[in-house]
């Protein structure tokens, strides 16, 4: 009788600890501090990408007044630049889709691509256009001011510029800016108020926690990067039909001023992931690699956190091959852009399978995929 009653003594202190841990923030895994980790990521990455898509949105509207009072071809190409230094930005802070971010949808409302002109006219014909309601997401953000100040039907500058001096043409496009503006200010404001403390606090790894979060949308970031910026205009999608269409910054690329500009915004994406994961952002000893390592996750013979970085580099140079903008590859249906997919493709299984498994958590946004 007392054997029976000290086994069912030891298995009961044994499910208490085990619903014990589960159920508790475990700052640290091993010898790896999440707590610093997080607190790295956010001081040196996020808060730091916020902070510049919010300096380079300021000076876009900045750039804009300044073209709307002196309207000439440099105010004019200043504009244009000025908008490839936002797109760019936007790379950098395109992952980090929760929080303040999820509440406002930033990533639809700054990037929904391809734009839809038929949208973007029948705004520009209205006089008027609430941007907040759903159908309009189409018609707003980056890829909208892409068309508006790169529509390559207009040929001269001295065109273009009578034609976006037009009064309802220049206070569409001031809306789609200060739209913009606004949604970043508040994201902004709202990390540095109150949301850098809750982030860097969640540490444990259930689903809603700051590891959960970020893996996850590093996972959906880089979906997009795979499938809307290059296996969608490769015709990956579509039967093997090439969609040239569809391409990031359609217009913006077709032109002479920034040369393959498709290609940058795609490479700049992708060197984001790598530093992100391999914490050259900041400290090293406090990233996502490093993280890994500590656990000592591998990959046959190698350290996951090698393979994974290795299939980046892999991709990156992929996508370095394409030596004309992603329009005139895909209409060419050179094979170069299939090739960046399959390479962006084989690291998939490490980030959405075998590094959530070794940090234990769950993937769990949906996507069209199937992988």
């Amino acid at each position: 009788m007392m054997n029976k009653l000290i086994s069912f003594l030891c298995l009961n202190i044994l499910f208490c600890s085990l619903f014990s841990c589960a159920g508790k923030d475990e700052t640290q895994s091993g010898t790896f501090d999440k707590k610093l980790f997080l607190t790295e990521l956010a001081e040196k990455a996020i808060l730091p990408a916020y902070s510049n898509l919010e300096n380079e949105t300021t000076k876009l509207n900045t750039a804009l007044t300044s073209f709307q009072t002196t309207p000439t071809a440099d105010n004019l190409k200043n504009l244009r630049l000025q908008f490839f230094q936002l797109y760019l930005s936007w790379q950098n802070a395109s992952l980090y889709e929760f929080g303040p971010a999820e509440t406002v949808l930033l990533r639809s409302n700054l990037n929904t691509f391809p734009t839809s002109v038929t949208i973007i006219e029948a705004n520009i014909n209205a006089g008027t256009a609430n941007l907040d309601a759903a159908s309009n997401l189409s018609a707003k953000g980056l890829p909208a001011i892409d068309y508006m100040l790169f529509n390559n039907q207009i040929s001269s500058d001295a065109d273009y510029i009578l034609s976006l001096t037009d009064k309802k043409r220049m206070a569409y496009l001031t809306l789609l800016v200060n739209d913009m503006l606004s949604k970043v200010k508040k994201i902004n404001a709202e990390w540095k108020a109150t949301y850098f403390n809750k982030f860097t606090q969640s540490t444990g790894t259930d689903a809603g926690s700051s590891l959960s979060l970020f893996v996850n949308q590093m996972n959906m970031d880089y979906e997009i990067l795979k499938n809307p910026k290059i296996g969608i205009p490769a015709g990956i999608k579509s039967l093997g039909i090439p969609q040239p269409n569809k391409v990031e910054a359609y217009y913006l690329s077709k032109g002479n001023l920034i040369p393959n500009g498709s290609n940058k915004l795609a490479l700049a994406h992708l060197k984001n992931f790598i530093s992100l994961f391999d914490g050259s952002y900041g400290n090293k000893n406090l990233s996502l690699k490093a993280y890994l390592d500590a656990l000592n996750a591998k990959n046959a013979n190698q350290l996951l956190s090698d393979a994974i970085l290795s299939q980046f580099n892999i991709a990156q140079t992929a996508i370095n091959n394409i030596s004309t903008n992603f329009e005139t590859s895909a209409v060419s249906n050179d094979g170069k852009l299939n090739k960046a997919y399959e390479e962006l493709q084989k690291a998939v299984i490490f980030l959405k399978t075998d590094m959530p498994s070794i940090l234990g958590v769950q993937i769990t946004y949906s996507d069209a995929d199937g992988d």
